[in-house]
């Protein structure tokens, strides 16, 4: 079997995933080809454009991004723990040779994280006869916009009056966008895997996906990459970090610290109320990713964004990796966590308690409850020694839940069993309306790169 697989991406929770299946697919002896919008020479990823023609210093996913903060409410986003909506723009505007190469010689295109690239009417044309299998990371390919929102569940009829948007209305570009996405889903006729039986169930519950086949299946991970530390190894990482031997270490981190959702403040304000309640006993916090760390009152060990080999050792060191997300589809830390053999902690909140074993690998707490969180942490100090068979437990549920050989024999049946996609020649309106999305993301773009900005009809 041939699969493309495509994401916007090439870094973030989402693109590793797909990266994950990706390799996973190759080293099972499948023909397999990855495609990002821009491309990374450096992992063998091809781009889905060959020339990018930027401004200001930004490509196109530079430019995507710009265009959907300005669309993005701020204080919305907060209150919603949503991230940045991305409307209808499309960043890919004429595909280039080597990726319309690899589509018309796969059999399956497997399309990750797609917004930017989903509506352009050149790769959509690229796909008539395939199977076409939609993996779901988030809620954004069942909402006109959205990833994540506490409250909205307008995904479920027709979206419009966005919480999250600048600019709501009846009609508003979350409207719009979902009239798209639900015509493309009729060319393209995917099957879906969804990451959790949470976020299938909000498949199923949507509007544009509900009556599609639907699945769930979790990501694999390198079990090579992310192994258990002998001991050995973790004193020389403790040392190289610059750990007392004696402290129990606490890690948490995301690509990104600023994401709201990721809720890292939360975790921060526990341990300082942990520090001052024993203050004879050593706790750190290591944090990793993008951005600095809340404000404490405390010193936090923080390492910025490293890969995956550093990543290894890191959640290899850790007695405790804590993910206080407030909304979240499964989460790969989780996941890469236990691979290492480390026990996790976690919100009952979305797909995180279906990473774990709650009380077997981890520990699951109250949704969103800082007091809960704290009370879970604090029992986990006052019982260290809880951890170990935790520990053992964690690896043995990691080399069982997240194969790679099981992962790959999963996805090719699915894969096999998809349905193929329509020709979008078949759809000479739906085309044109593409097209015409296409041309009004261009002048967008032209109009945001000399500073002018334009509302997008």
């Amino acid at each position: 079997m041939n699969i493309a697989f495509v994401s916007t991406l090439a870094a973030g929770g989402a693109a590793q995933g797909a990266e994950n299946t990706f390799r996973a697919f190759l080293a099972a002896g499948h023909a397999a080809t990855f495609l990002t919008l821009e491309g990374q020479a450096a992992k063998g990823f091809l781009p889905l454009a060959d020339t990018f023609p930027s401004s200001q210093g930004l490509r196109p996913v530079g430019r995507l991004f710009r265009h959907w903060q300005a669309l993005s409410d701020p204080l919305a986003l907060a209150q919603g723990a949503s991230e940045l909506f991305s409307d209808a723009a499309t960043g890919l505007f004429r595909l280039g040779d080597a990726a319309r190469q690899a589509l018309s010689e796969a059999d399956v295109v497997n399309i990750h994280w797609n917004a930017g690239i989903l509506l352009s009417p050149d790769f959509l044309a690229a796909l008539a006869g395939k199977n076409i299998v939609l993996t779901l990371a988030d809620l954004g390919p069942l909402t006109g916009g959205c990833h994540y929102h506490l409250a909205c569940r307008r995904f479920e009829a027709a979206c419009g009056r966005c919480p999250v948007l600048r600019r709501s209305g009846a009609q508003d570009a979350s409207r719009r966008n979902h009239g798209l996405k639900r015509r493309v889903y009729g060319l393209l006729r995917p099957s879906v895997i969804a990451l959790s039986r949470w976020l299938a169930d909000e498949a199923r519950a949507s509007s544009l996906l509900g009556h599609r086949p639907i699945t769930h299946l979790r990501y694999t991970y390198p079990l090579d990459v992310f192994r258990p530390l002998g001991p050995d190894e973790r004193q020389a990482v403790l040392r190289r970090l610059g750990l007392p031997p004696q402290a129990l270490v606490i890690l948490a981190g995301a690509y990104g610290l600023d994401c709201g959702r990721k809720n890292i403040a939360a975790l921060v304000r526990a341990v300082e109320r942990l520090r001052a309640a024993l203050p004879g006993r050593a706790l750190e916090l290591v944090t990793y990713g993008y951005g600095s760390p809340p404000p404490a009152a405390f010193p936090i060990r923080h390492v910025g964004f490293i890969d995956n080999s550093a990543m290894g050792e890191l959640y290899g060191v850790a007695d405790l990796f804590v993910h206080p997300a407030v909304a979240e589809a499964l989460g790969n830390t989780l996941c890469e966590a236990q691979c290492c053999g480390t026990p996790v902690v976690s919100f009952n909140v979305g797909g995180c308690p279906e990473a774990y074993r709650p009380g077997v690998t981890g520990f699951c707490v109250e949704p969103a409850s800082e007091d809960a969180l704290y009370a879970a942490l604090a029992g986990i100090v006052a019982n260290p020694g809880q951890l170990a068979p935790m520990r053992r437990a964690a690896r043995e549920f990691a080399m069982a839940a997240f194969s790679p050989h099981k992962h790959v024999e999963a996805s090719a049946a699915w894969m096999a069993a998809a349905e193929t996609a329509r020709s979008l020649a078949e759809y000479p309106g739906l085309g044109a309306d593409l097209a015409d999305n296409a041309r009004q993301s261009q002048r967008l773009f032209a109009a945001s790169d000399r500073g002018q900005g334009i509302r997008r009809a």
